[in-house]
């Protein structure tokens, strides 16, 4: 993929990737099939074979039965007698609403590896504070405590950078993601032999450790591992 990704690079198309620290998502059990035919049987069993494994394929939400969350396709697939595909086209048919949410292992740590070295990735979380991944609260600050200070996968610089002014370029944002005189002081003071994620499956809510203080737009708005209560974030606008 880093090859085409560069061929096309070559030609002049500024493409960029997005890869974050985990090599389990969560996201609706639909993303799974590409034509959102979701009767399709061969769709089905392409999914659980090439995609994700139904072992790997965990509810994490799930409005018809909340009794489900918690369970792999493959468990929910031996207490009905019936084959995973079968089971996942059942729950989907079943979700009328479209609540579900499934935490899936889809990738390969030596892949995300490789990718996170690429010169035009961004970091990113891919997350919020209300969904069943530690991404939300952990991502970040697993950068620089996984990938940086215990495998030494990217250095310090390199990590910061993704994080921070390649991302806002590849947006079209101004003045964000340097320090310097005249740009939006979004800035994080932490310790790189400190910081650590704690957040984890069983536990998302976590904080991470080692950060001592959060600016946005240069307001105060976390200290002494606690919210200031200033909200002085907004939305941001390309070109802003």
């Amino acid at each position: 993929m880093i090859d085409k990704l560069n061929r096309a690079r070559a030609e002049g198309l500024d493409i960029t990737a997005d890869v974050y620290p985990y090599t389990f998502y969560e996201s609706t059990m639909r993303i799974l099939f590409a034509k959102r035919d979701f009767d399709n049987r061969e769709s089905a069993e392409y999914a659980l074979t090439e995609l994700v494994y139904p072992d790997g394929l965990t509810i994490s939400h799930y409005g018809p039965d909340p009794s489900l969350i918690g369970k792999t396709i493959a468990e929910i697939a031996a207490a009905r007698g019936k084959d995973p595909a079968t089971v996942l086209m059942d729950l989907i048919r079943e979700d009328e609403d479209e609540t579900d949410s499934a935490i899936g292992v889809a990738m390969s740590q030596p892949d995300v590896n490789r990718l996170m070295q690429w010169e035009h990735s961004n970091i990113c979380s891919d997350g919020e504070l209300i969904d069943g991944h530690p991404r939300g609260r952990g991502a970040f600050a697993r950068i620089l405590a996984y990938y940086v200070r215990s495998q030494g996968i990217l250095d310090l610089e390199t990590a910061i950078h993704k994080m921070t002014q390649l991302s806002a370029l590849h947006m079209g944002f101004k003045n964000r993601g340097v320090i310097k005189s005249g740009a939006i002081a979004d800035l994080v003071l932490f310790d790189p032999e400190r910081i650590q994620d704690n957040a984890t499956m069983e536990d998302i809510n976590r904080l991470s450790s080692g950060i001592s203080k959060v600016w946005v737009g240069g307001e105060l708005v976390y200290s002494e591992k606690k919210s200031t209560g200033l909200r002085s974030g907004k939305i941001i606008r390309r070109d802003d």
